[in-house]
């Protein structure tokens, strides 16, 4: 077969050339996880306000606690410092096993999708902030996983993750 301008298809300059696009191959079923394997879309949700509720604490027990006044105001701003470092070492300890103290609680993990191992801090990070799409949405990104094949978020796809019940692994 001849590409354009009669060359063969392997010269064909351009950009598809040399971004590899030409090797692209959409996942087989082979490489996908079954829907079975897959974790629930009602236990993401308990999972993410378990995650929530231990994260948020520090900034929310000091507004329903003290009275308003400067204090109160810098125990939020500390409250807000320490939820930061708290949702740090929960991506660190998410992107190293796959578990957050939700999904740990819930039997759940959280594996790249096409090797199904913990995704590491970077992608584990860039997923964490991915999920402001899922939220800029109108939340429908947090509800695609109910129809999706791969039960994924928008945030999920991203990062090419996916959300695994304990001891489920792909079919190869």
């Amino acid at each position: 077969m001849s590409g354009l301008g009669g060359q063969p298809e392997e010269q064909v300059p351009g950009y598809a050339m040399d971004l590899d696009a030409v090797t692209y191959q959409p996942l087989t079923s082979s490489q996908r996880y079954e829907r079975g394997q897959l974790a629930h879309w009602f236990v993401r949700v308990a999972s993410a306000l378990i995650d929530a509720l231990l994260v948020c604490w520090p900034t929310f027990v000091p507004r329903w606690t003290m009275s308003p006044g400067h204090h109160r105001t810098e125990m939020i701003t500390y409250g807000l410092f320490v939820q930061i470092v708290l949702q740090l070492l929960v991506t660190v300890w998410e992107g190293r096993t796959g578990r957050s103290p939700g999904r740990a609680l819930l039997r759940l993990r959280l594996v790249g999708q096409f090797d199904g191992r913990p995704l590491g801090f970077w992608r584990a990070l860039g997923r964490r902030l991915a999920h402001l799409l899922d939220f800029l949405s109108c939340y429908l990104g947090s509800l695609w996983p109910l129809w999706d094949d791969q039960r994924q978020t928008f945030a999920d796809k991203i990062a090419r993750s996916v959300v695994v019940a304990e001891g489920n692994r792909p079919q190869a």
